[in-house]
């Protein structure tokens, strides 16, 4: 038995010989047999699908393949769960879950990591009539990055942090010189020397908990979701900036906690929370007695989006809305502040300080259209007279598409802010014109690259002052 098992292995060895001597490229001839009609034909093999395009990277809020800065997130993909559950959201999804789960062959990030970011660059010119022969026209050069980073490491849990980096971020004081200008003896004045240096501010740094894709809980530093501005990303807003009365009320990020509601498809949006309100600044003026005090005091907030006929992102314009659109949004900020002076640490008085605004917008096939409304009234403890301001702007933009990949958007914005009406008012108008071009229409990253040439005016009718100036600037996102 042992020869013949030894025999029948001589001879394996022997007709396996031919097959690995073939070169390792080559595969070894094979004899194809006849058809037989009572087989089974093989299946034929599908080709492979291209795959789809990759997802805009650390997108949160703002048209389609927009920037994220501060707002919802755009609705992602669902996939299906284990046999029994409902889909879940893609983003949602733990990198556990997925063994074959790679990282991002480009960025070197695992795929539950976004990097994104943007350049804006440009030049600017200013001319203020009115103005000493040194401030009548200024020029210059100007530049902001921002960098985003964004995970969903764990499931129903996503952190975010967005940094921009702005060349006159600071304003540094380079020199200071006491005047005695009648040489008495007395200081009769003091000459400061400021220049504006590079710096970085913190935009976005929060950590969310979405147990669904309806609900969510985010602390951190954000931007407050008062107005309907406040909620578009930096590099989705229409202008390069936004609009000077939606500044006037509420400017930057501030710290705190929200919790928010998305249903019905992005129909209903809804959010409460609290902050410090570094971004309201104090706002003490003289009617509330002096200046020389500082404020202590929680922010609560308070916003409602309706969107009727559907989903409608907080991004102004650009190559993406096409379907009508019709939004109306309510916003309102209360905070009670305790003041107290700053050299005696004494609590002189306490203020009330309320703020609302509202919003209505509309797009369809490349027009934008949106108004806002805002309004402050200030009471304190020992006045008795209310500060009262408002302000408001409109804008618009209309899309089209010029030859191939490139588009035009005339873009126009007119606003004003009427402050301190009931003891010293003073009325400033703002009027914005000009075009962005886009010269490339890819799918989801149109707006990746955008020219803006821009006219600024600005008229304070109550001290018949008024100013002049252009921009070009460029806006770079990936």
């Amino acid at each position: 038995m042992r020869i013949r098992f030894a025999t029948l292995g001589a001879a394996a060895l022997l007709w396996a010989a031919p097959v690995w001597a073939q070169p390792e490229d080559e595969a070894p001839p094979t004899e194809e047999p006849e058809p037989n009609p009572d087989d089974d034909q093989p299946e034929p093999v599908a080709e492979p699908k291209p795959e789809p395009p990759p997802e805009p990277i650390a997108e949160v809020s703002g048209e389609a393949g927009a920037d994220a800065d501060m707002g919802k997130m755009a609705p992602l993909p669902k996939e299906p769960g284990p046999s029994g559950e409902e889909p879940r959201l893609a983003a949602n999804r733990a990198i556990g879950d997925d063994p074959d789960a790679k990282g991002d062959a480009f960025t070197g990030t695992p795929d539950w990591v976004k990097l994104g970011g943007y350049l804006n660059a440009g030049f600017g010119f200013t001319y203020v009539p009115q103005a000493l022969p040194r401030d009548e026209i200024t020029y210059g050069f100007f530049g902001r990055a921002g960098l985003v980073v964004e995970a969903r490491p764990y499931e129903m849990w996503r952190g975010k942090l967005n940094i921009i980096f702005d060349a006159e971020a600071l304003e540094a004081l380079t020199n200071a010189r006491l005047i005695d200008s009648d040489s008495d003896g007395s200081l009769d004045n003091i000459l400061i020397t400021k220049r504006q240096i590079p710096g970085h501010i913190i935009q976005d740094a929060w950590v969310a908990f979405e147990p669904t894709d309806w609900f969510y809980l985010r602390a951190g530093g954000m931007r407050i979701p008062f107005s309907l501005q406040q909620q578009s990303s930096n590099t989705s807003t229409l202008f390069p900036n936004r609009s000077r009365p939606n500044e006037q009320f509420l400017s930057g990020a501030d710290f705190g906690a929200q919790a928010g509601v998305e249903a019905f498809d992005g129909i209903l949006l809804a959010s409460v929370g609290a902050f410090a309100g570094s971004s309201l600044g104090l706002n003490v003026g003289e009617g509330a007695g002096p200046i020389n005090v500082t404020g202590r005091g929680v922010v609560f907030s308070g916003r409602v989006d309706v969107n009727p006929f559907g989903d409608f992102p907080f991004g102004e314009g650009g190559p993406y809305q096409r379907d009508f659109r019709l939004g109306v949004g309510f916003g309102a900020l209360v905070r009670p502040l305790t003041l107290f002076d700053v050299n005696t640490g004494t609590e002189p008085r306490s203020v009330l300080d309320v703020r609302m605004a509202a919003s209505l917008r509309m797009s369809v096939q490349g027009l934008y259209l949106s108004v806002e409304y805002f309004r402050r009234q200030q009471s304190d403890s020992i006045s008795f007279r209310d500060e009262v301001a408002d302000g408001a702007y409109a804008q618009a933009g209309f899309y089209f598409p010029v030859a191939g990949p490139v588009g035009l958007e005339p873009i126009a914005r007119v606003g004003f802010v009427n402050e301190d009406q009931t003891f010293d008012p003073r009325l400033t108008g703002y009027l914005s014109g000009g075009i962005n071009l886009y010269p490339t229409t890819d799918v989801g990253k149109g707006d990746g690259v955008r020219f803006t040439l821009q006219y600024l005016g600005q008229r304070r009718f109550t001290e018949v002052e008024e100013a002049h100036g252009v921009r070009a600037a460029i806006r770079f996102k990936f």
